[in-house]
C-alpha cells in the first residue's frame, strides 16, 4: 500500500513539473514534412515512359480493335462476343492511366494513388485470368505471350514507383525528363 501511495505522488511530481514552452507546443503541433531521401530513383521516368507508352498502346488496341483481339485468343465455339467487354476495359484503363499521370505530375497525393493503381491493376490481372484467359483452348500465341508480359512488367513498374515515391524526381515533373 505504501509503494502504490509512493509511486502515485511520484508521477503528480512530474506532471506538475513537466512544462511546455508555447514554441516547443507549435513545433510539436505542426505537421511533419515528407521524408526525403537523399538522392533520386534514375529508373522512374523510365519506367513512367514504359507505363505510358504501354498504356497508350492497350487502349489503342482494346477501344479500336477489339475484334482482332477477340479472334486472337482461340475461344472455342460458342463464345460469346467479348468486344463489348474489352471495349470497357479500355476505356477504364484510359480513365486510370489518366488519374495517375496526373496525380504523377502534379503530385496530387501520388503516394495513395499509386498504390491503388498497382492493386488495381494487379486485381484486373487476376480476374482477367479467370475471366478470358481460363477459355483460351490450346497454346497462348507468341503476340498474346508478349502482351502477357509486357503487362506483368507494367504491373511490376507500378510496384517499384509505389514503394518508391519518396524518390520520384523533384517537381516540376515532365514524363521524358
Amino acid at each position: 500500500m505504501q509503494r502504490a501511495c509512493q509511486t502515485n505522488s511520484m508521477t503528480k511530481t512530474r506532471a506538475s513539473q513537466s512544462k511546455v514552452s508555447p514554441e516547443e507546443l507549435e513545433l510539436l503541433s505542426a505537421p511533419s514534412g515528407r521524408y526525403v531521401p537523399s538522392g533520386v530513383d534514375r529508373g522512374y521516368k523510365y519506367r513512367m515512359l514504359f507505363l505510358v507508352v504501354t498504356a497508350v498502346a492497350s487502349v489503342g488496341r482494346l477501344l479500336f480493335f477489339p475484334g482482332v483481339l477477340f479472334y486472337s485468343f482461340n475461344f472455342p465455339e460458342g463464345m460469346p462476343n467479348l468486344t463489348q467487354y474489352m471495349q470497357y476495359r479500355g476505356m477504364y484503363l484510359a480513365l486510370v492511366a489518366a488519374v495517375y499521370t496526373y496525380s504523377y505530375l502534379k503530385d496530387w497525393h501520388f503516394a495513395r494513388v499509386s498504390l491503388v493503381v498497382f492493386a488495381m491493376a494487379l486485381t484486373g490481372l487476376v480476374m482477367d485470368f479467370f475471366n478470358v484467359y481460363a477459355f483460351i483452348e490450346g497454346p497462348l500465341t507468341p503476340s498474346m505471350l508478349f502482351f502477357l508480359i509486357v503487362r506483368i512488367t507494367a504491373i511490376a513498374c507500378l510496384f517499384l514507383n509505389a514503394i518508391r515515391d519518396n524518390r520520384a524526381p523533384p517537381m516540376p515533373r515532365r514524363l521524358w525528363s
